[in-house]
């Protein structure tokens, strides 16, 4: 054979076809806005990574390590660039589990409840006692709305962390307003789309997760204090009383379930 047959073979061997091309070029253009804010947020991190453009291994590398960062230092996210093949069309998607696991998820035993959430719980008629056994209750209407607003009131003349009982109330309840405290692993599950990879999203998750976890330290300091006196309980107890036993033109339903998360999103986004 010829040396310029051999030539031929060889940069037809080279040669890329035109779906790979398309294919490489999508991989890397939905990469190019996680690895800017990979530079933006990590740039030691980035610059160490020495991120190799001619391979897509090398772009989802990097892209895998950005998640991880975020994770570790920013707000919980999946790493999921390389967990299959499946996966590649999440590249520009801010993929994430619930961090708080709702009372109601499918397969959580009530026994697995803290003894805050369950006492709470319990006085909402939300779950029912029999004999030694915790279940929920079946019929849903038998729960007792509570004032939240009336509840405030009786808590602010109390001192930390017993002020902070409302603000547990609607952690377990899922009414806080908080994303990352009110969102349910179902409807992540079942969300359409999610959120994508910009600054002003990635911000905007940053600044609710600071919020949450300070949200979540003051609830678990409500649990420990309920725990140090058997007095406790029935303090806790005797103010969610009073703020379910009202007159029923003072009585205020709260809803268990939240907004799903793309309507939060919206919200956030039309502001």
């Amino acid at each position: 054979m010829s040396n310029a047959a051999n030539a031929i073979r060889f940069l037809e061997s080279q040669t890329m076809t035109a779906h790979a091309a398309v294919a490489r070029l999508r991989d890397t253009l939905g990469a190019l806005t996680p690895l800017s804010l990979f530079q933006y947020y990590f740039p030691k991190e980035f610059a160490m990574q020495q991120v190799s453009w001619q391979t897509g291994a090398g772009v989802r590398e990097a892209c895998t390590r950005f998640a991880e960062l975020v994770d570790l230092r920013l707000f919980p996210c999946c790493s999921h660039w390389d967990i299959d093949e499946g996966w590649d069309e999440y590249s520009g998607d801010i993929v994430f589990l619930a961090p708080f696991p709702a009372w109601y998820d499918e397969g959580r035993d009530p026994t697995e409840l803290g003894r805050l959430e369950e006492l709470v719980l319990l006085q909402l008629g939300y779950l029912e006692r029999r004999g030694e056994e915790i279940e929920h209750v079946v019929d849903p209407a038998r729960s007792k709305p509570i004032n939240l607003e009336y509840l405030e009131q009786l808590c602010d003349r109390k001192r930390k962390p017993v002020c902070w009982l409302p603000l547990a109330v609607k952690f377990f309840l899922k009414t806080t307003r908080n994303t990352w405290c009110d969102i349910t692993q179902e409807e992540l599950d079942n969300c359409a789309e999610w959120p994508t990879w910009s600054l002003e999203t990635t911000e905007w998750l940053r600044k609710e997760w600071a919020e949450a976890q300070v949200i979540s330290s003051r609830v678990a300091l409500v649990e420990e204090w309920l725990g140090q006196k058997p007095g406790n309980q029935q303090i806790i107890e005797t103010l969610l009383r009073q703020a379910t036993n009202l007159p029923k033109e003072k009585r205020q339903r709260v809803r268990v379930t939240n907004a799903p998360l793309m309507n939060v999103m919206e919200e956030f986004f039309d502001e």
